[in-house]
């Protein structure tokens, strides 16, 4: 084996399962320029300008070659804000919130994903750059091995760490949380790399020994930035990444005694099998999330594993059981109180979604149709994705009636969603239906949704994987 080292752009890349053509298009360059970047050679301004933008760092940290004369090349990623000019951590993931939110609703999608990746690159370097002596900033080098690695080892290995350095990490968290269900998919390559940066800090600060009350509030921080990420990837459909990120998100809850946020990273962690066509293999975490929640856990949490636990029981035919879980789910929702992040927003309007694709898994399409119908009425206006998935499960529900003008023109709806938010996940459901639609492929309603889905399909593989 050699020992040349990798380069900077090299491992941020395979840590995005990016290609040098995929990140060469999302960024805005040749093919050829990521090439030569990673073979240290010479790349000219603009393209440097772009890659640092869509990282959100400094040339230096992406081991970018310049051509410029000494007195340029400070210049060489743009105008960066002086560190004591900054806003602090929660006023930026605030307007890249604000940004988020109303550039979906209707404004330019590709102005909102410079400014959006902008505002995280600034939290970042806030996030990195020491306010104090006692503070811990982040390595200029990019670690080679795998993030959760470093972390999964990190909580298994006492130095003081300023109480203003914990409190900023732990908000951190918060505004990720918040910014998630509006960025899915336009922005989920950004806000994953912004992620990971803060998890990278967290690292660094759980490899510093530190007093066992402030190393479990970090091990708390560092479960629920592994769920963040694990979330973003399995919206981009990589499961297997996902996976590793719910795994040290839960030895994390257990390093910090905290079965509340063990349960929510169990029962983000059962989507993968239940997506991957393997209920069964569900039940298990859902069961062990139901035994942590037991006594003293929000209502909120136990309503929202409850209405999961259907979604997998309706997919290996146990109807009984499947009420059942959606009548426990029923009853907690009943007596919950609104519900904290990290706890998954859950409402009745969500639990009707669950009812209406458990009717769909035990082939009840007139019961899918009403609870679905119920939950697009009485659904909020912002929640763009959950419509989007609702509208896809609805004309699902059409076709096992063969109503086939009616599921189109519901597909066709969620499409001018999936437009907008760039999920392949959600996109993914519509190339389920749409196999569905084959023995009607030669209907002019099927053709008009092919069209749909052509002109579609480009804007999904922009922000994840391209579906198959």
């Amino acid at each position: 084996m050699s020992g040349k080292p990798v380069h900077p752009l090299r491992v941020l890349r395979d840590r995005f399962n990016l290609t040098q053509k995929r990140l060469a298009e999302e960024v805005g360059v040749g093919a050829q320029t990521i090439l030569r970047a990673e073979h240290n050679k010479p790349i000219n301004a603009e393209s440097r300008r772009l890659l640092c933008e869509y990282f959100g760092m400094r040339s230096e940290e992406l081991g970018l070659v310049v051509d410029e004369t000494p007195e340029k090349q400070s210049l060489s990623c743009g105008n960066h804000v002086p560190f004591e000019q900054m806003p602090g951590l929660s006023e930026a993931i605030a307007q890249g919130i604000v940004l988020a939110v109303q550039e979906l609703e209707g404004q330019h999608m590709d102005k909102s994903r410079r400014n959006f990746l902008q505002v995280l690159g600034l939290a970042s370097t806030v996030m990195t750059a020491p306010s104090s002596p006692a503070q811990i900033s982040m390595s200029p080098e990019i670690p080679v091995s795998p993030l959760w690695e470093r972390l999964t080892r990190a909580l298994a290995s006492s130095s003081p760490i300023d109480e203003e350095t914990l409190l900023q990490v732990e908000t951190s968290t918060r505004d990720c949380w918040r910014v998630l269900p509006n960025v899915l998919g336009s922005f989920s390559r950004n806000l994953l790399q912004h992620t990971q940066r803060q998890l990278e800090v967290v690292t660094d600060l759980l490899e510093s020994a530190p007093p066992q009350a402030k190393r479990t509030r970090l091990a708390v921080v560092a479960s629920e930035f592994a769920q963040v990420a694990g979330e973003i990837l399995f919206d981009l459909k990589e499961n297997e990444q996902a996976e590793q990120y719910y795994n040290v998100a839960i030895a994390a809850a257990e390093v910090a005694q905290d079965d509340v946020m063990r349960a929510v990273a169990l029962g983000r962690k059962s989507f993968l099998p239940i997506y991957e066509a393997n209920a069964r293999s569900a039940l298990p975490f859902l069961q062990q999330a139901h035994l942590l929640t037991a006594h003293n856990a929000p209502m909120m949490l136990r309503a929202w594993l409850s209405a999961v636990e259907a979604e997998a029981l309706a997919n290996v035919y146990d109807e009984t059981a499947c009420r059942k879980a959606l009548d426990r789910s029923e009853r907690f929702l009943a007596v919950a109180q609104p519900a904290e992040v990290p706890l998954p927003r859950f409402n009745y309007s969500t639990l009707l979604g669950y009812k209406g694709v458990c009717a769909l898994h035990l082939k009840q399409p007139q019961h899918a149709q009403a609870a679905l119908n119920e939950s697009l009425k009485i659904m909020e206006p912002h929640r763009l994705r959950h419509k989007a998935i609702v509208l896809v499960d609805l004309a699902t529900s059409y076709v096992l009636q063969q109503e086939i003008e009616e599921a189109c023109r519901c597909a066709a709806q969620s499409l001018m969603l999936i437009a907008e938010l760039k999920s392949s996940r959600v996109f993914q459901r519509v190339i389920g239906l749409r196999a569905q639609l084959e023995p009607w492929h030669t209907t002019a309603a099927v053709k008009r949704l092919d069209e749909q889905i052509a002109v579609t399909r480009p804007f999904v593989v922009l922000a994840g994987k391209l579906p198959s």
